[in-house]
């Protein structure tokens, strides 16, 4: 600051000091003798975009999370009832906090082991950064699997039957009357060479049928 910068301040200081203030520090005017709310300002050029905002403030927050390790508390919503916490590094995926599960209980794979977060289930490959918190509840839902094939033996008290097979069994020869059918031939079509040509047909299918 110049000199005659220093002593533009030092009088005006005076002068302020010797002059009474006009209005007391608590004044207040009535509302109704208010005419204008002062200097009017012109409208600002910018654009307000909203999601402009809201994108760079997730990713201010994303990178604050990407920095620090994530709190996981596991708890199971059915049995077998459990309660696990640890802290994993915000790159691990679901899949690794399964593994740890696993290495904590009596459950044999991860198929028999589903996240949930909000309702919403976690798919093993997705990142504990995308949970979007470093403190976050994990529901765990455990379905234990059944045998893939039960043996079933013979039922006790009960005697298993013997069928005999079919296909060893010689058919037995049937006697045709061919005589009888004649006879109602004869009588059906009154005449005997009818009676003989109709026979003869059908001893023909019968043979082929045998």
């Amino acid at each position: 600051m110049s000199s005659a910068e220093q002593e533009f301040v030092s009088k005006f200081l005076t002068l302020t000091n010797l002059s009474e203030s006009l209005l007391p520090g608590n004044y207040q005017k009535p509302l109704q003798e208010i005419v204008s709310l002062g200097v009017p300002l012109p409208a600002l050029k910018y654009k307000y975009d909203p999601k402009r905002f809201n994108n760079a403030l997730n990713k201010e927050n994303h990178g604050a999370l990407s920095t620090s390790p994530v709190t996981l508390t596991l708890k199971s919503i059915r049995p077998p009832k459990f309660l696990l916490s640890k802290e994993f590094n915000t790159n691990d995926t679901i899949h690794q906090v399964k593994q740890f599960i696993i290495g904590k209980t009596d459950i044999g794979n991860e198929g028999e082991l589903k996240l949930l977060q909000k309702g919403k289930v976690l798919h093993d490959g997705m990142l504990l950064l995308d949970l979007g918190t470093n403190n976050a509840v994990i529901n765990v839902l455990v379905s234990r699997q059944s045998p893939s094939s039960i043996s079933i033996g013979t039922p006790v008290g009960k005697i298993p039957i013997e069928r005999k097979s079919l296909d060893n069994e010689k058919p037995q020869e049937v006697s045709v009357p061919w005589e009888d059918i004649r006879t109602l031939l004869k009588a059906k079509f009154n005449s005997d060479v009818d009676a003989d040509e109709v026979l003869a047909r059908l001893k023909k299918g019968w043979d082929m049928a045998k």
